[in-house]
């Protein structure tokens, strides 16, 4: 009867010292400036920074089936480091800054980029709007 008590016991213990760790503890270490840019037809540029340093960098769009971080991790990482899509520039100069350039809107449909950052087990991203003539 003892062993059945003690092995009782010892699986409580486990059990509970087990549900306390979980995945994924990360939290925001990148921590943005800002997490929404909106710009009128005209484009123009806007900065982002961040508090930490070593987060990787990568683009999509609505919907893409494409793979979340669209160029190799080595590259993602360096600065400078720059994006380049049909309309927009991602660029990072510096370790903390981000900086957004969007080219005028001439197809009379809204359009819509997200900048994809990720650190360690952390995700964020920056939704660029932009809208339509």
């Amino acid at each position: 009867m003892k062993k059945i008590i003690l092995f009782t016991f010892l699986i409580s213990i486990i059990m509970f010292t087990s549900c306390e760790k979980s995945d994924g503890l990360w939290d925001d270490c990148i921590k943005l400036s800002a997490k929404s840019v909106d710009f009128n037809a005209n484009g123009g540029d806007f900065t982002v920074t961040s508090k930490g340093t070593f987060w990787l960098l990568g683009t999509s769009k609505p919907y893409q089936a494409a793979p979340l971080f669209d160029v190799p991790v080595e590259n993602r990482t360096t600065t400078p480091y720059q994006i380049t899509g049909e309309w927009y520039t991602i660029n990072r100069p510096q370790e903390k800054i981000l900086t957004i350039h969007i080219d005028p809107n001439t197809t009379g449909k809204k359009r819509i980029i997200y900048v994809n950052l990720e650190m360690g087990d952390y995700f964020d991203n920056i939704t660029v709007n932009q809208a339509e003539k």
